[in-house]
């Protein structure tokens, strides 16, 4: 994700999806929002932060950081953190974490040699998140766990347990035997809170004996992505 400022105080916001880059969404400045250093962004999942600044009208000018989410009709604002800092000189987004530094000036660090110093704020972001649960049966299968078959078909289902959606859904079968396994079609790429869907797994091996694979459910899930599965089949003699 990048973004940059174009004439007429308009922020374009863009994103890579593949070999293509477009432009997801426009965000107008104003004088109570205005952009400063804007190209300065940090995303994870369904939260970005861009750095912006108060307003002239008050001395001194210090350094914001504007929160934008992600929702079904696209990115819009969120809240936004006042700091105690003129500028902001990068930021880092990973989960709910967001991490700031803050340059403090040149100092000299040996004779004839100065160096920037600064300093790293940290921020924890709250808020309603996803969260992904996968079961089989009446039975919860854990982020890294194994789950052994007998039967050619084995049916995942997962859950939203979370407060927002989860979204970016993808599953991939990896690994030695993941060719006698068919593919898995997603009936959704995303699930709102407290929804859930069923995955069907058909195992279609091209020779005899126990056929071990890795599944890999991908999500924007901040602490359960991705989740893998190892699931053996070992069907009955």
């Amino acid at each position: 994700m990048g973004a940059e400022n174009t004439n007429g105080g308009v922020l374009e916001i863009h994103a890579v999806a593949g070999p293509t880059a477009g432009t997801m969404t426009r965000f107008i400045s104003t004088e109570e929002l205005p952009f400063a250093g804007s190209y300065r962004i940090a995303a994870s999942g369904d939260i970005g932060a861009i750095v912006s600044r108060t307003s002239n009208s008050g001395e001194p000018v210090l350094a914001r950081i504007q929160l934008i989410e992600r929702e079904s009709g696209g990115w819009v604002w969120g809240a936004s953190i006042d700091t105690t800092s003129h500028s902001i000189a990068c930021m880092a987004l990973h989960g709910d974490t967001l991490l700031a530094l803050a340059p403090q000036g040149l100092n000299e660090a040996y004779p004839g040699e100065k160096v920037m110093q600064g300093f790293v704020r940290y921020y924890t972001l709250a808020g309603p998140r996803p969260d992904i649960v996968v079961t089989t049966g009446k039975k919860k299968i854990a982020r890294g766990g194994t789950l052994t078959t007998k039967t050619a078909t084995t049916t995942l289902t997962i859950i939203n347990e979370g407060e927002a959606t989860l979204a970016d859904l993808d599953i991939r079968i990896e690994g030695e035997d993941a060719g006698d396994f068919l593919p898995v079609i997603l009936p959704s790429r995303q699930l709102a809170a407290g929804e859930s869907m069923a995955l069907v797994i058909q195992a279609d091996p091209a020779s005899n004996g126990t056929k071990t694979a890795r599944v890999v459910i991908t999500s924007n899930d901040s602490d359960e992505n991705p989740y893998p599965i190892l699931l053996r089949y070992a069907p009955r003699r």
